[in-house]
């Protein structure tokens, strides 16, 4: 999931309270200024919301190649190596669209 803009996608975070050291798979893309969530395959639809869109399949998708990243993204929460953790696309909407409704946030286009 991508989601836009990037401090919208860390308050969605923030309110589903998962720990960044966790293994969940977290992006922040700081030159789009947008987070990826990484959720499993097949449930991204349940959290397209305006302000959100899902990576089809045929997307590519870069990743920062170690732990540091860059300035253009980083990991904010690695996988874990074995099992990652992925996030729940149901629970991220709700996630997003109490946060929007408490922050008075409105999403931005992700054309």
């Amino acid at each position: 999931m991508v989601i836009a803009p990037l401090e919208r996608g860390l308050a969605g975070l923030d309110r589903l309270g998962l720990p960044l050291q966790a293994g969940h798979p977290v992006i922040a893309d700081y030159v789009r200024h947008q987070l990826i969530v990484l959720v499993p395959a097949g449930t991204g639809h349940h959290c397209e919301i305006p302000g959100s869109r899902v990576l089809r399949d045929g997307k590519w998708l870069l990743i920062p190649a170690d732990t540091h990243g860059t300035a253009a993204a980083t990991w904010l929460s690695r996988p874990h190596p074995h099992t990652p953790r992925l996030i729940d696309a149901h629970r991220l909407r709700e996630a997003l669209l109490h946060s929007d409704s408490s922050l008075g946030t409105g999403a931005r286009s992700l054309e």
